[in-house]
């Protein structure tokens, strides 16, 4: 029998904006099992990150259910879901969100320096991903000095640093070119299996089908492993 790590079932997410309701997700039914590397495809809007938030706890659904590891996030107060992320999720978002003013190594480093990890450990675990993606050489940097390319880099070092259960990805490779974004995806494979890790990645990249075991396709808030890709996956 095969074990999942996340379960999304019949999700839907509405909201209002400017007085109107919009249908961020309408339709959200898929499974992943643990160990693997679901790529998630779609276009602009069609729903990826806001799943991806959902399965992360930083939103709820409107309706339907979603359950990681066995937990069913409906039945976590936003104290519990918080506690859930730090125990077993590493989320690279869309957005880089960093310390600008702070150092590249600082902000691989974060997370880590929360749970509290040996420096030794820390120092460790940050030179080596850094050193996996290439941006080794800037560490010692403000973030706010850092080129587009490389922090895309850093927010994915960070989310792999923590080795978690359950990596999330929302278009890693954003603002790289097609050899540094082969680098990301190999990457980020070599370390979730070397952690056990699941992947979900939500992207435009078609290079990640390559490293994939699981294809799940978005279009106008429908989210399901089993519909027909669109015919440019990749735009």
């Amino acid at each position: 029998m095969v074990e999942h790590a996340v379960i999304v079932e019949r999700v839907e997410r509405t909201y209002v904006s400017r007085g109107r309701v919009v249908e961020a997700v309408k339709d959200a039914t898929f499974r992943v099992a643990t160990g693997s590397f679901a790529a998630l495809y779609g276009p602009s809007g069609s729903g990826k990150s806001t799943i991806l938030n959902i399965i992360a706890g930083f939103d709820r659904p409107s309706r339907g259910r979603v359950v990681v590891f066995g937990v069913e996030l409906g039945s976590l107060s936003w104290r519990g879901l918080v506690r859930l992320r730090r125990q077993l999720i590493g989320y690279a978002m869309q957005a880089n969100l960093v310390l600008p003013r702070s150092t590249a190594y600082y902000n691989i480093a974060l997370p880590l320096l929360i749970r509290g990890l040996d420096e030794s450990e820390i120092d460790d675990r940050v030179r080596r991903a850094a050193r996996d993606l290439r941006i080794d050489h800037v560490l010692d940097r403000p973030a706010y000095t850092l080129s587009g390319g490389e922090l895309r880099r850093l927010v994915v070092a960070r989310a792999l640093v923590v080795r978690p259960k359950l990596l999330l990805l929302d278009e890693p490779t954003s603002n790289l070119d097609s050899e540094t974004a082969e680098l990301v995806w190999e990457t980020v494979k070599r370390w979730a299996r070397n952690a056990g890790s699941t992947i979900i990645a939500a992207t435009h990249d078609t290079t990640a089908q390559k490293y994939a075991s699981k294809i799940i396709h978005a279009r106008d808030g429908i989210i399901r492993s089993d519909m027909q890709a669109p015919h440019n996956v990749g735009t």
